[in-house]
């Protein structure tokens, strides 16, 4: 395993829901972190985007690693990935649409744009 998604700490790793369930979150890979306990409790039932500002007004250490963390994530969910489904046709989706489609894209169905 790497280091906690928000702080690069290589302590004890548990799953974070960047938008809270208790918020209408789900419980898919676009929605969790493997980030250490301490970040996963300071963060409570705070969508990342509040944490981030919690931490700016604390003067917070991990702010500059927690903001740059949801800004490759934003790159991340609005990539787009172009696919082959059959000889003929040709999609575009989404990143977070290829995480769900999961093993039935295979690597030679992609396609460089």
């Amino acid at each position: 395993m790497g280091p906690c998604a928000y702080c690069g700490a290589f302590d004890k790793l548990t799953v974070d829901h960047i938008v809270p369930r208790c918020k209408g979150g789900t419980y898919n890979k676009t929605n969790v972190a493997l980030v250490c306990a301490q970040c996963n409790n300071d963060k409570a039932d705070l969508d990342l985007d509040s944490w981030i500002q919690v931490l700016l007004g604390a003067k917070d250490a991990r702010a500059p690693i927690v903001l740059e963390y949801a800004k490759k994530r934003q790159v991340f969910l609005q990539m787009r990935v172009t696919i082959k489904t059959s000889p003929f046709d040709v999609h575009t989706f989404p990143t977070s649409h290829l995480i769900c489609l999961g093993s039935t894209v295979k690597p030679d169905d992609l396609i460089r744009v």
